[in-house]
């Protein structure tokens, strides 16, 4: 991890992404529904345990099963909001991308303070005929004097060398900030009132891409922005914030929007949640839906709603990009015979989209990191491979940043064989 000090007044340059089933989770964000689940088998000590009939027999499919058939994943939102910027996914022009130090006057929204401990997530790719430099910004908006400190990882397409798989700037900032091995850290720089401060900032080629996932840690009230320009200077950036920048925008429909179209601060930037699952004998499969959004076929909606957003970006954390998934995954042996129970868990999309890929990042499972690469081609992304003897039990951790690239919903699979 690479330690820098900055400056208070220009941050530096840089030129070089409950147990619910059937019932509402209580968390922020957190939508209840999903697959009906028998009631048989479910009781005695432990009423969240989903039983062994609950599987569906047979190995699991392919191709997977539908976003309907997927039970409700357990838990909710938990964490820091996320302010998240893809909206214009690619720009045109100078000016501001996404900010919350005013409402726009071609775009809406409102002026929204942020304080505290806050997520930053943009994805965005320079369509203008030169090269930008595109910088996170953050201006202090209380009336007395505040510290700022952040850390995290940004890369352009340049630097990963491509939008390769596990080489994009989208892959290589979920590994980062899954491993916690972030690129850049900014301790105690000082803002007077109203005074401005570049965290963090890339010079971006003609047609190419940047994705950063950052947090920032405020002592007072700010206002956040991703900004592009021309120069690098602090006057010129501070000053885009006043003009929003050219480039296409989808057409939301409500709360739902399309891919890539966040502008907003989303309640929560994880999502945590235990799944305890009595297991049966091969061949039997189960799947929980994951990353879901409105308008995805699933009634439990996964993705955070907005605490503040742009009139033309979503009301919700559709996608849930720069997001964790935090899962904690207890196994219990169903208890039919001695035979043991040997389990797979694995990712998977259940969209069929023409993309290069569907997830392209890094997870942690029980402390180890494991690719996670889901494309056409290959639609299921193994997790682990776990064995349960009858009177045991196996709980696995397993964590994953939504990257950058990532389509939605997805599923988590479960198979014994």
């Amino acid at each position: 991890m690479t330690r820098t000090w900055f400056p208070f007044a220009v941050l530096g340059l840089f030129v070089a992404a409950a147990c619910s089933h059937g019932r509402a989770s209580s968390a922020s964000g957190a939508g209840g529904g999903g697959a009906a689940l028998s009631s048989s088998g479910v009781g005695g000590d432990d009423p969240g345990l989903v039983p062994a009939s609950a599987w569906t027999a047979g190995a699991l499919p392919l191709p997977l099963p539908s976003v309907a058939a997927l039970l409700s994943l357990p838990g909710g939102g938990v964490g820091r909001p996320l302010f998240a910027s893809s909206s214009p996914l690619a720009f045109e022009g100078d000016g501001l991308l996404y900010g919350t130090g005013r409402p726009s006057p071609t775009r809406g929204g409102e002026a929204y303070p942020l304080e505290g401990d806050f997520g930053v997530w943009f994805r965005h790719v320079n369509q203008s005929k030169s090269g930008k430099f595109v910088s996170l910004l953050v201006r202090n908006a209380s009336m007395d004097g505040i510290s700022v400190a952040a850390e995290g990882s940004g890369y352009t397409q340049l630097e990963a060398g491509g939008l390769g798989l596990q080489a994009s700037p989208d892959y290589l900032v979920a590994r980062d900030w899954i491993r916690g091995e972030l690129r850049t850290t900014l301790e105690g720089a000082a803002l007077a009132p109203g005074q401005p401060s570049i965290l963090w900032q890339k010079f971006l080629a003609p047609g190419t891409e940047l994705d950063g996932r950052f947090v920032v840690h405020a002592s007072g009230a700010v206002h956040a922005f991703v900004v592009v320009t021309s120069n690098p200077t602090l006057a010129e950036v501070h000053a885009a914030t006043e003009l929003d920048a050219p480039g296409p925008l989808a057409s939301p429909a409500t709360p739902l929007s399309s891919f890539g179209t966040t502008a907003g601060v989303y309640a929560k930037d994880t999502w945590a949640g235990d799944l305890r699952l009595e297991v049966p004998a091969a061949s039997h499969n189960l799947g929980f839906v994951l990353n879901s959004a409105t308008g995805t076929a699933h009634p439990q909606i996964q993705a955070f709603s907005a605490l503040s957003h742009y009139d033309d970006s979503a009301q919700e954390a559709v996608g849930m990009h720069g997001v964790v998934y935090d899962l904690a995954v207890r196994l219990v042996h169903d208890g039919a015979d001695d035979a043991p129970r040997h389990v797979r868990l694995a990712l998977g999309s259940v969209l069929d989209p023409a993309l290069s890929r569907d997830w392209d990042g890094l997870a942690i499972v029980d402390g180890t990191p494991v690719p996670v690469t889901i494309t056409p081609k290959s639609r299921l992304a193994p997790l682990a491979e776990l064995t349960v003897a009858r009177g045991e039990s196996r709980t696995v951790r397993l964590r994953a940043m939504v990257p950058g690239m990532a389509t939605y919903p997805a599923g988590l699979f479960l198979e014994s064989r």
